[in-house]
């Protein structure tokens, strides 16, 4: 059977012209879009978020070296892509706040809603299409301390009046992770709206906590995190730290 499918193709005229390319063609990268907020064009652009339709860019603009306390001004932005008359130098929506954003992310399903996380360890939650009244709630003062490195919306799989909703997990140069929660309407779950936001649960990484055997000096210092990311196995994740270390992690329940 295998000797005439092959003696058929031998025969065919199917590929007649056809010129084998061994040689992956090299293609270059094209700018499409150069976007800039010019009273921020003396500030590093901080962190960027695609919104859950694929269509709205978010822009935070900050600076990442302060001698001391921040007292900058910062702005996130976001552009519409997808629209014809886009201005790559006027924002659709422009967000100032008191101090230096460091990381955003868009809600999962939600597509005006974006998490925003400061230098100063507060975390805010903007509706972008409330440019007059953006910012739904805010942090009470009980989370980070220091900068937020990272955010990450997480899927609530565990059985409940909750599951499918989504938590937001954040990572912070204090060495701590928390976790806090919503609803499908994106709303703070326990408290209303316009309360202040407080997390549901916490984890602080430790020098002490570390094995004697990765020669982490022992002291009781915090670890500072920057990033984080999902191990396939989803009840982990590895984050990873300010002196190199990497860690793996059980995820919060």
């Amino acid at each position: 059977m295998i000797m005439k499918a092959l003696d058929r193709n031998v025969k065919t005229h199917a590929f007649d012209g056809y010129k084998a390319e061994w040689e992956d063609e090299t293609t270059g990268t094209s700018v499409i879009h150069t976007l800039q907020y010019s009273p921020f064009k003396d500030y590093q652009c901080t962190s960027l978020s695609w919104n859950t339709t694929g269509s709205v860019i978010a822009v935070s603009y900050g600076k990442f070296n302060h001698d001391d306390w921040c007292n900058h001004k910062s702005a996130v932005c976001t552009w519409n892509i997808d629209r014809r008359s886009i201005d790559p130098n006027k924002p659709d929506v422009i967000i100032e706040l008191p101090v230096c954003i460091m990381s955003l992310a868009f809600h999962p399903s939600l597509p005006a809603i974006l998490a925003v996380g400061a230098f100063d360890g507060g975390l805010h939650i903007l509706n972008t299409g409330n440019e007059n009244d953006p910012i739904i709630s805010s942090s009470s003062g009980t989370g980070h301390k220091e900068p937020i490195a990272q955010l990450k919306w997480i899927l609530r799989e565990e059985e409940g009046p909750y599951r499918g909703d989504h938590r937001l997990l954040s990572l912070g140069n204090d060495g701590m992770i928390f976790v806090w929660d919503w609803d499908s309407r994106g709303r703070v779950v326990g408290v209303a709206p316009e309360s202040k936001l407080v997390p549901s649960q916490g984890l602080s990484l430790r020098s002490a906590n570390i094995p004697n055997n990765l020669s982490i000096a022992k002291s009781n210092a915090e670890l500072g995190v920057v990033c984080h990311s999902r191990v396939k196995i989803k009840v982990f994740f590895v984050v990873g730290c300010e002196n190199g270390l990497l860690i793996m992690k059980v995820l919060f329940g």
